[in-house]
């Protein structure tokens, strides 16, 4: 039962701190295993059959409530992977050239990341946004849209600065000087 003279226990680290006796039970929620509750312990008596069955009594619920927060968390997850994919088609279409469906795309994940509140994609969806209107100005676009690159600049430059990520900032801020 000591872990110190247990060859089978490969967490050396965990026997060089002292530890004697250590105790893993899995925590099962719907889908599987979702982690385990582990105690570990330095005392040389460990009394592993009082505490087993605390372990398990906990480890259902939790599994439960674990399983919960994966589904949120996925549920959560899709909305931003969606608002993301369109930002990303819309830079393959305005790579080709097809300014109408790039900026229908760019418009679609801004609204889609602007009401999710994700920061940092908004902010490459409205750099994208700005890259294609200049594109479509280089081109011979005469619609004005000067005062698009700029607000679209201003606003990725914005969160940019507001998240510390100077590398995009400076991106923006280059770009907004050549326009």
């Amino acid at each position: 039962d000591d872990l110190s003279r247990d060859s089978r226990f490969l967490r050396t680290w965990v026997q060089e701190k002292g530890f004697r006796h250590y105790v893993c039970v899995p925590v099962r929620g719907a889908s599987g295993i979702v982690g385990s509750l582990n105690i570990a312990s330095r005392r040389s008596e460990f009394d592993l059959a009082a505490r087993l069955p605390l372990l398990g009594a906990m480890a259902a619920p939790l599994g439960g409530a674990i399983s919960n927060w994966l589904a949120l968390a996925q549920e959560r997850e899709m909305p931003v992977i969606e608002g993301t994919a369109r930002r990303i088609m819309g830079q393959v279409h305005r790579s080709l050239g097809r300014w109408s469906k790039a900026e229908e795309l760019l418009t679609e994940s801004r609204e889609i990341l602007q009401t999710l509140g994700v920061s940092y994609e908004l902010g490459q969806t409205l750099w994208q946004l700005a890259l294609l209107y200049h594109d479509m100005r280089e081109a011979g676009d005469k619609r004005g849209l000067e005062t698009s690159i700029v607000h679209f600049l201003e606003e990725a430059t914005a969160i940019f600065e507001k998240l510390g990520v100077h590398f995009d900032e400076g991106k923006a801020t280059q770009l907004r000087e050549t326009s």
